[in-house]
This record gives structure tokens, sequence and C-alpha cells, in this order.
């Protein structure tokens, strides 16, 4: 055939690549249903890192001498990294698929947490001489610094003097609140996982089953926190600080196993990696049944969106909901533990009770959602934490604050669902980067309300742990303006489409009747 066409060996070489790629096309792995198990095992395994110090923190403030807001800044520390992670690991999934992102958002999680484990070995180790006292958080972290800088500089004749006496029994080691802080911002990782797993579960799933599929997923990804703060304390208690925290991140290791061996990105990623292109993947993909795309450019989505100031309202109302469950499934049981002076295995029950019942509430309040609207369903659900708030900050009795928790999950769980189901209605130009903006720097309340929380019991002391609850009565009621202001924009935009389908058909029947008599005329 060379002699009768000089182009065939050119021809046929691509002709070669093109059935590789059709072989390899029918070797794609994959279904709906591993798609939503194997995101929801990795990012169930990630999101427990919310809960990394809560449940410890008892024997934390015992072991390092800490003080309220010492405490708030190692509990919120995970969610520092975890929700701007959110968003840019977010994105990146939308361009790579979701599979080896959340691969290594679970490896540098599991890393964290075998630092803490080896943390918490120094901590029980002791015989360390450091300086105590009721400092205040930035204190301690400069005066671990300076006792870092002088132990490493040779022949200084300068000295740092320390506010505080100091003890050989049982102490930490130098540095020892700074470690954990590091190695608790780097678990915070995990956190990340959800949002990338979201785009994992939503590329394999039809358009007519994403409510119910990802309303599964977000309950059940939502409750691992809950559950964390329910276990753990229990084990603390049978095999103590360090074994615990190794028993941790080895379970996220075998679920980063089970994970990598099971993951596969949905089929336009598949084809993708394959040497399709753009279009020819998508095509091929919609005849295997895909019907949701990743967006062309997902950084441009998150500009579009950035440029709407209903994404920053909607912000607003998630860093309220969301990073308040966040803050509250790890202040919970500190809060219990001082306020009420339960056993720490109680207090985590109590605050499994939060966060586990804004799993189930998030889960089940779709329909409500579709029912009301988003806006009136806000409306009711933020009027609901904003009566849970306040009967905590009022009252010291404990079955009027345990309603108020039950109230707080509620509000805060409908409050999520409702909150997204407004993303395409208000941002509809750019629904992916709404999404993002919205899921990752609400999510950073979790890192912001937690000390606050603990501002208040630092000035005001076992009181104060009950007054701080006033920041989320008044941020309900902040929100509930906001949401007034979306629905007087939306009711504003929908009397403009009235006017101008009526300015439309009037100037339609003007002409028409001009018109008309001019027929007539044979003008």
């Amino acid at each position: 055939l060379d002699r009768f066409d000089p182009h065939f060996p050119a021809a046929g070489a691509a002709l070669l690549r093109r059935s590789a790629m059709l072989m390899g096309s029918k070797r794609i792995a994959g279904s709906p249903c591993l798609g939503l198990t194997s995101a929801t095992l990795g990012s169930f395994s990630g999101m427990t890192c919310i809960a990394l110090f809560g449940p410890a923190m008892h024997l934390l403030k015992e072991e390092l001498k800490l003080g309220p807001l010492e405490a708030a800044w190692l509990i919120a520390s995970p969610v520092a990294s975890g929700s701007i992670m959110r968003v840019i690991f977010g994105a990146y999934a939308d361009a790579a698929g979701a599979v080896k992102p959340l691969m290594g958002l679970l490896v540098l999680a599991a890393c964290g947490i075998f630092g803490v484990a080896w943390m918490m070995s120094q901590l029980t180790a002791g015989g360390a001489e450091v300086p105590i006292g009721p400092l205040r958080a930035g204190e301690r972290l400069l005066s671990e610094f300076v006792v870092v800088a002088n132990s490493s500089i040779q022949n200084t004749t300068a000295t740092w003097a320390v506010p505080a006496s100091t003890t050989t029994i049982h102490e930490p080691p130098s540095g020892a609140y700074t470690m954990l802080l590091t190695m608790g911002v780097l678990a915070g990782f995990g956190i990340a996982t959800f949002s990338v797993g979201i785009g994992h579960v939503a590329y394999w799933f039809p358009k007519s089953s994403q409510g119910s599929v990802l309303g599964l997923y977000g309950g059940i990804v939502c409750s691992a926190p809950g559950l964390t703060t329910l276990v753990l304390p229990h084990i603390l208690e049978a095999f103590g600080l360090t074994m615990t925290y190794f028993c941790w991140a080895s379970c996220v290791v075998a679920a980063l196993i089970v994970y990598a061996s099971i993951a596969k990105n949905s089929w336009y990623f598949q084809l993708r990696g394959r040497g399709f292109g753009q279009e020819e993947a998508r095509s091929k993909a919609e005849e295997f049944g895909q019907e949701i795309f990743p967006a062309d450019n997902a950084f441009q989505g998150l500009s579009t969106a950035a440029s709407v100031w209903q994404t920053w309202a909607l912000t607003c109302l998630y860093f309220t909901t969301f990073g308040g469950m966040v803050s509250l499934t790890g202040w919970f049981p500190t809060f219990w533990h001082e306020v009420h002076g339960v056993l720490p295995t109680t207090a985590g029950s109590l605050a499994a009770l939060f966060s586990m019942g804004f799993g189930v509430v998030r889960a089940l309040s779709g329909p409500v959602t579709d029912r009301l609207g988003g806006v009136p369903t806000l409306g009711l659900a933020l009027s609901v934490m904003a009566v849970g708030a306040l009967l905590i900050a009022m009252s010291r009795d404990f079955s009027t604050n345990l309603v108020g928790e039950v109230m707080l999950a509620m509000g805060t769980g409908t409050s999520t669902n409702a909150v997204f189901k407004l993303v395409p209605h208000e941002v509809p130009q750019a629904v992916g980067g709404a999404a993002g903006l919205v899921g990752g720097l609400g999510a950073f309340g979790g890192f912001v309300l937690t000390p606050c929380l603990a501002s208040f019991a630092h000035m005001y002391g076992k009181e104060g742990y009950s007054q701080g609850f006033v920041i989320f009565f008044g941020l309900s009621i902040f929100n509930l303006a906001v949401t007034w202001a979306l629905r007087c924009a939306s009711s504003h935009d929908e009397d403009e489409e009235t006017e101008e389908s009526s300015e439309v058909e009037s100037s339609f029947m003007d002409d028409l009747f001009k018109e008309g008599p001019r027929r007539e005329l044979g003008i």
C-alpha cells in the first residue's frame, strides 16, 4: 500500500493510535455505586480531623497548662488549612479528576495525625523543664520560639525572661504547643476532601439523582466529626493519648489504601487520561451515561463568582451555619466539661449529639427546602439557631442547654442545605465558582468562631463559656438581615423581568394595531 499512497504510513500510525485509544476505552472501569462508596470513605476519614483536639482537650489543658484561648487556637488549627484548601483542591479536582487530589489530601492528613501522635508520646514522657503559668496564646507561642532560638544559638550572652514559674514534674518538651499547632494545620488538609468528594460523586450520577445522592454523601461525611467525638474519649480512657492518635493515623492510612485500590475517576476524566480530546472525551462519556461535566475553566468561574455580591452574601450565611457546626463540634466537649462538670466521655457523647444531629438534619432537610424554597427555609432555620443560642447563653440549666444544643444542630443543618439550594438561583452565571467560594471561605468560620467563643471564657471565667454563645445569637440575627436582602434583590429582579416582558408585549401590540390599518389601505 505504501507504493500506492505515500501518505499511508502517517495515516496508518494515526489509525493505530486511534484504535489503541478505543480499545483502552473498552477497559474503562468504575461505576456510580463504586464512585459514591469510595468518595464517602475517603472524605469521611478526612473529615474526622475536624475533631482532632476537641475530645482530648481536657488532657491537653492539664499537660500543657493551657488557658481557654490557647485551647481554642489548638481546636481550630485544622480548620485553618482545611477551609482554604477546599477552594484550591476543589478547583484542581475539576481540572484533573478527584482521585489524585483526594489521595494527596489523605496523605497529608495522615502525616499530620502521626505528627500529633509523636508529640503526644513526648508529652507523656515528661522530664523537660518548661515555663508554665496563665500565659495567653500569643505569649506562649513567643516564649516557645524564644526557648527554641536560645537553645540553637551558641555563645550568646542574652537572657530571656519568661513571666512564669517552672517545674520538672512530668512537663512537655520545649515548643510542644507550637508543634501541635503545626501538626493540626497539616492534618486539617483532610477536611478539604469534602469538596473534592462532592465533585467525585456528582460526575458519576445523572442530574435527576444529584439531590438524593449528594444529600446521602453529605449526611454520612458530616457525621464523621460527631462519631469521632463520641468514640475518642472512650479510646483515650482505655489506651491513653499516644496509642489513640497512632491508631487514628493508622485508620486514615487504611482508608487511603482502600480508596486508592477502588477509586476511579468518572468516565470523562478516564478518557482524557487515555489521550482523547476534550470534546471527544465528552461525547464518549455521554455514551457511557455521564451527564455532568466540569467547567472549561474552573479558576475563571471563581473570579466571575467573586464579582457578584450575592456570592459574598451566601458566604456570610455559610460562615455562620457550616462554620458554626465545625466550631461547635470542637468546642462543645470543653463547654460541657467546664460548665456542667460531666465526665469527658459524657461530654464527648453530648458533643456528638450535636454533630451527628447536624448530619442527619442536613441529609433529611432537602425535601423541606425544596417545598418552602431557599430563602423562607433560611429564615426559619436561622430563627431556630437564634433561640437555641440564646437558651445556652442565658441559662446554666443542663436540660435547657441540651435543648439549645439540639436547636443549634437543627438550625445549622437546615441552613446549610438552604444555602446551597440558593447558589444556582443567585449566581447562575458561575455556579461552580460560587459553590467553591461559599464552601471554602464559609467553612473558615470554624477557625474564626472558636477563639471568639474562648475569648469570653478568658475574660469572664466559667460564666464566659455560656455567655460566648451570644455570638451565635448575634450572627443569626445579622444573617436574617442578609437573607432579607437576598429576598428583596430577587423580588426586584423578578419585577424587572415582568416589566420588561410587559413592555415587549405592549410594544408588540402597538405595532400590530399600527400596521393593521396600513395593511387594509394597501400601504
